[in-house]
Formats: C-alpha cells, structure tokens, sequence
C-alpha cells in the first residue's frame, strides 16, 4: 500500500475513528456505500471502535462487529434540486445533494467529541465541513483527517460533460469540477486524501502534485467457493450487477446495447441471455431492459445475487468510461465467474486472469464466448478467480490501512 505523507500528525491506534458519509444509506445498495461500511467496519478491529455517521443512520463498528445502529431523521435532496443548488450556488453536485442542514447538525455533535483523533471524510464534498465547522481551531490539530475520494473527480465530471446532451448537466459537472479544483487547491496538504486506484492518484497528481495521499483498493467480501455449484456451460448467461438508478451503470448498458448486443444475439441465438440484477432500477433502466428482454431482477437479496452468479459464464462490463468499477469486477472474480470488459478497466487488475477479457471490439468477444462455450471453464481457473479477489478482501485491506497509518513518520 502506497502512501504519501506531508503531515505532522499522527496516527492515534489507541483513539476511536470517526467516520461521516452522508451518502451512505442502509440497507447498503451501491458501490461507495459497501466501500465505506465495509473498509472501516473491518478497520473496527485495529483501533478501540469505529463510528459511521450515515444518511440517517449511526452505527458503531468494534472488532469488525457492529454493536450499535441508531436512526436520526434526515434524507437528502433529490437529484433535480440538488443540480439547481449547484448551478444556483456556485457549487458542488454530491455536496448540495448529500450535506443537509440535519447532517451538519449531528456532524457538529459527533466531532466535540475530543475522544475522536482520526476523521474519516466520505467523498471530497464532505470534508468541506472542516472549514464549515473550523475543523482547524487549536483543539482539532491532534486529530488525523482523512478523505476517500473513491474516483477521480475531475475525470469523473470531465466524462459526464461529453457524454451528456443535458444543458444542465453539463453545467451542474462543469460547476463542480471547478469546485473540485479549488478545493484541493485551499486544502491539499490539510488532509490525507485515499485514493483506491494508481490511476486516480496520478490524476490528481497531475493537478496536485504536493498533495498528501494514500493508496488503498477497494475490498470484497468473498464466499466460500463451491465448485460443485457450477453446471456445465450449455447456455451463455451474461450477467450485470450494479445499483440500477446510476447514470454510469444505466449508460454502460446502453453502450453494451449499441456496441455488442446485437453481434452477440445474432450469432449466439438462444444459447444466449443477458440478466441485469441490483437495488431501485430507475425508470429508464426499467424501460431499457423491457425493451431489449433482458431478464431484471430488481432488489435482489446477496444470497439471489449469489446465486445469479453461479448460472452466469460471465459478469458484464461494458464501461464506456469509468474511473470506478473495481467492486464490481472484484465482485464477480470472488464468486468464480470470468468477466467481459472493456479497455477502460484494463488498470483495475495488475496480472493476467483466466478466461477474463478486456477489449472494446464485439468480434472479439463473440470469439471469446464461442471458445469458451466449447472448452468449458474448469474448476482450477475459478479457483484461481477467486484467489485473486481474495487478496483484496475486506480484512486485508483493513489492515493494509491500519499499517500504512501506523507507519506515518
């Protein structure tokens, strides 16, 4: 793990963590919300205890278990006012969406609290409360502040302004990039920003290269494997999994729509079938599927997502852009099941994987499906699947963090 340090602060092991993230909603359903409940719930077993303030739910973490959950009312604007708050203020997306006046208000609660030495800030919108709140005053300055980035935002907002048609979108990511920039700009070195990608951190290197960083993956969780569970490969079942009401996810599909679908169904017949599975579809991924038959499964439980993927041959991901998507490929690698991806993923994984393919040319997934579908997938390759998903479990890059915080000179 991979750390940049420009701080005099240190690591207090013995002091409670302290993590806000106004995103998170329980029961969890997308990839940001798994990363933080996951990675610092399994941190609870390195430090005295880890509390989690979420959208409106509080839960303490200790020795990876939780001990408490407590509900506060509060929800966060909708998707709509939360673009105009931007465009109006001069804002940020995720901070006019996320930062509610009821947030800052159990915020500002949690953080008097002087046992707290190491603060855990969700998403770069979220540490703007450090200057709300004046994080900086005398009696803050043993305390350790951290940020997940989760991607790079300026890559992220970059990628939304050319793939949208919207007016407003292409302002509201336009806006918000720059709040983005500036940002850094005041605070690069009054945080440790976490980065879960070598390419995220050089992004913002680029930009920001005296910026105080760490490198740290994402994580899985990782069932046991079954081999007796997977049958013989009569049929081609792609499978996507994702949250369904994310513009990124909704746009994958139609890129996997207009660049491969129609390959694939031509020469594969009824030997072939796409299932979409996950939490809230929206109405136009709803209308997407129904149109294109693909079998949906709406809200699925982890157990029927499991079992989805023991009937798949591949996981689908068809990114057109991405500076995410590491759950969801780390995901399907821990269940045994091989992916179709796109180039854009290339970086998410540093060796070759067997039966997994990368390429943006549908002729070469056509291939690989058909030598696939004759050779089979063997029990030692999806084994060697879900060795590999095992080195980023939860566990492990828990204490791959705890180290690299304890090691800070």
């Amino acid at each position: 793990m991979k750390c940049k340090k420009l701080m005099n602060v240190k690591f207090n092991l013995a002091a409670p963590c302290l993590v806000l993230a106004p995103h998170l909603k329980y029961p969890i359903n997308n990839g940001a919300n798994i990363l933080i409940d996951r990675r610092w719930a399994h941190f609870s077993k390195f430090v005295p205890y880890v509390d989690i303030v979420g959208e409106k739910t509080i839960r303490r973490y200790k020795e990876s278990e939780l001990i408490t959950s407590n509900i506060y009312t509060n929800a966060y604007r909708s998707k709509y006012r939360a673009a105009a708050n931007t465009v109006l203020n001069r804002s940020h997306y995720l901070l006019e969406r996320f930062i509610t006046p009821q947030f800052i208000r159990v915020t500002e609660e949690y953080l008097g609290n002087p046992e707290y030495k190491t603060i855990i800030f969700s998403l770069t919108c979220t540490a703007s409360i450090f200057e709300k709140l004046q994080i900086k005053s005398k009696d803050q300055r043993d305390r350790l502040l951290l940020v997940e980035t989760q991607n790079d935002e300026i890559v992220w907002y970059e990628n939304i302004f050319h793939a949208s048609q919207n007016p407003i979108a292409k302002l509201t990511a336009s806006i918000s990039k720059r709040w983005v920039e500036k940002f850094f700009s005041m605070y690069e070195n009054d945080f440790i920003f976490i980065h879960l990608t070598d390419q995220d951190r050089d992004g913002y290197l680029t930009h920001f290269p005296d910026h105080a960083y760490v490198v740290a993956p994402a994580g899985v969780s990782v069932p046991k494997f079954h081999a007796q569970s997977f049958g013989k490969l009569s049929k081609i079942i792609l499978l996507f999994v994702g949250a369904l009401d994310v513009k990124m996810n909704h746009d994958a599909l139609v890129f996997f729509r207009e660049d491969f679908y129609t390959i694939l169904q031509k020469n594969l017949g009824y030997n072939f079938e796409v299932v979409v599975a996950g939490s809230r579809p929206s109405k136009r991924m709803l209308q997407l599927c129904e149109n294109m038959g693909w079998n949906l499964h709406a809200d699925v439980t982890d157990e029927g997502i499991s079992d989805l993927y023991q009937e798949a041959a591949f996981s689908l991901l068809p990114f057109p852009y991405t500076t995410g998507a590491k759950l969801k490929l780390l995901n399907s690698l821990a269940h045994g099941v091989p992916f179709l991806a796109t180039t854009n993923l290339l970086h998410q994984v540093d060796e070759p994987l067997p039966v997994c393919l990368f390429s943006d040319d549908p002729v070469d997934w056509l291939a690989h499906i058909k030598r696939t579908l004759e050779v089979g997938i063997s029990t030692d390759e999806r084994r060697a699947l879900v060795a590999y998903a095992s080195k980023y479990s939860w566990g492990v890059i828990a204490k791959q963090i705890f180290e690299t915080l304890q090691g800070l000179k």
